[in-house]
């Protein structure tokens, strides 16, 4: 801060600076802003800035408070300057009357009568005498204030004003308008909001009434402090990962929500527009006369038209805008490809049977190739690119050490069996649980939906009924956890009348039963990562797992 500059100027000149640095992607703290406002204030503002290191968090507290304390210690000191000025010339005047009072002493003087507005002030002069060492006054009239023609108040005496300018901006006597301090701070402000705020105002007023929107016009202006656009098809190379705030020219703040490259046809050579904000909401599209400078560009205005050089020898032009009538440089361009090019994608082969099989991981999708496992299969390569769905739907803990298992040697010998669920979300058969059974031998695995979990009993004799059947086997053992769906007497007389095995995992030890565990968490990755890429409601979390299960 300057020590000619006000608070409000320099308040101003700073955050104009900032919107701009946060335009470029400066991500800048409170305590940042804060702190560099308090240690570039002049010497005048240390007591409140003492004040606010002292009593406050730096780094948690709003700059709008910090400015509005600072707002008041400016107007306090303000107000203490003027009452300190009109207490001097008040006592000025009293020691001028006093004098003037005082100055009437003396052998055979007489008191001066002084007139306003051809009235006497006096009605009687009073005539003082020395007589046989004593002083005689003469009989005073009463006196009365009358309100003076130069500084239109009521005082006794000459006016302490007389024959001083009086200043018409501020009021004031002993200099003119031209050299009043408080009439140029008045105008700078003035001149500094019209900068500010009308070439947003009477360029977006005139532009609406004369001229229609075309997605191909773009307005050069140096007012603007970045490229943008609302139009995000335009643009390549986007990067989400750049927001910020952009300040309109009705002070409303919108949200960016990126940024990216704009290809565009220049005489047959193509050429890159790059770091153009995409801010939602824009009616136009602007290019920033800055930004281009900050490029390499030279911009040369003049003559109802502006030219873009491609460097300072001014020898190749790039373009020639002329100004319209409303006082625009609209700039139309010719994009390298068609808006909807952008928007294509291309599906290789390894995406499109990931997603076919599930999200299958491609070690397995591999092996399925070289095995000549699926008909139509083609040579996959993995792809540099992480899937979100299998991101976001395949996030697991490590698994436990194990040593090899025991393995069945025929069919129906093992049968792994858990419940899954409750689930969030009711299907639309109002299911909120699912059953599996999984053979150990073949690893060939059942899935049934089920309302509660008390209905598990009656699906298991469903279950057995049917393998045994079409399969020629019977169920020899049954491996489960210790919920009450499996433990219970009727479940549990039912497995010793038909001479089945139990087999019960200890307590809080889901890894003995890992065959069905992991199995429930296979397909609900397989599940998840179907619904989350095509965006299916959840409410078809069923057919999705049934989907899982079956291939």
């Amino acid at each position: 801060m300057r020590d000619d500059e006000t608070l409000s100027g320099y308040l101003t000149r700073l955050l104009e600076l900032v919107n701009q640095m946060k335009g470029y992607g400066e991500d800048l703290s409170k305590g940042r802003l804060v702190q560099k406002l308090l240690i570039s204030l002049t010497k005048e503002f240390d007591p409140v800035c003492y004040v606010i290191e002292q009593t406050k968090d730096i780094e948690t507290i709003e700059v709008q408070k910090v400015i509005a304390a600072l707002r008041g210690f400016a107007q306090h000191l303000d107000r203490h300057a003027e009452s300190t000025t009109e207490k001097a010339f008040s006592s000025m005047s009293i020691n001028q009357k006093g004098s003037q009072s005082n100055s009437g002493s003396g052998n055979n003087k007489s008191k001066k009568n002084w007139k306003s507005k051809g009235k006497k002030w006096d009605s009687k002069p009073q005539n003082i005498a020395n007589q046989g060492g004593k002083h005689v006054h003469g009989e005073k009239s009463d006196q009365a204030k009358g309100k003076c023609k130069h500084c239109d108040k009521l005082h006794y005496g000459e006016c302490w004003f007389k024959g001083k300018p009086k200043c018409y901006g501020c009021n004031r006597f002993g200099h003119l308008i031209k050299d009043c301090e408080q009439s140029n701070k008045t105008e700078r402000l003035a001149n500094l909001a019209s900068k500010v705020t009308e070439p947003a105002t009477l360029f977006y007023a005139c532009h609406s009434a004369t001229i229609g929107r075309n997605v191909n016009v773009w307005y050069v202006d140096s007012a603007y402090s970045n490229h943008m656009t609302a139009h995000e098809y335009l643009l390549i190379d986007i990067d989400r990962s750049v927001n910020c705030k952009v300040k309109m020219g009705t002070s409303d703040l919108v949200q960016s929500i990126g940024k990216g490259t704009l290809a565009i046809d220049v005489q047959g050579v193509t050429r890159y527009i790059r770091e153009v904000m995409i801010v939602p909401g824009l009616d136009e599209n602007l290019l920033s006369g800055g930004q281009m400078i900050e490029h390499g560009h030279w911009l040369v205005f003049g003559d109802n038209e502006v030219d873009i050089y491609e460097d300072k020898q001014l020898k190749e032009l790039i373009a020639r805008v002329e100004m319209k009538g409303n006082r625009c440089f609209p700039l139309d361009l010719k994009y390298v490809n068609p808006p909807m090019v952008n928007r294509a994608t291309f599906r290789e082969p390894s995406w499109l049977w990931h997603r076919r099989f599930g999200h299958l991981n491609y070690i397995s999708l591999k092996l399925l190739q070289e095995k000549d496992m699926v008909h139509g299969l083609p040579k996959l390569q993995e792809p540099k690119k992480i899937c979100s769905g299998c991101a976001i739907g395949k996030s697991h803990r490590s698994s436990f050490d194990k040593e090899k298992a025991w393995r069945a040697s025929q069919p129906l010998e093992l049968v792994h069996s858990d419940i899954c669920g409750p689930m969030q979300t009711i299907t639309l058969g109002g299911n909120r649980y699912f059953l599996t059974f999984i053979d150990d031998h073949t690893r060939m695995c059942w899935v049934f939906f089920l309302q509660y979990k008390s209905q598990a009993f009656n699906i298991f004799k469903k279950f057995k009924n049917m393998v045994e059947l079409q399969s020629g086997y019977q169920i020899k053992k049954l491996r489960s956890d210790r919920g009450g769906e499996y433990t219970s007497l009727e479940f549990s007389k039912f497995c010793e009348e038909m001479g089945l095995e139990r087999q019960l995992t200890v307590a809080y030890s889901p890894q003995q039963n890992e065959v069905a565990e992991r199995k429930n968490r296979t397909v609900m990755e397989m599940a998840r990562t179907m619904m989350h890429e095509k965006k299916i409601p959840l409410k078809f979390w069923a057919e999705a797992v049934n989907t899982a299960v079956q291939n």
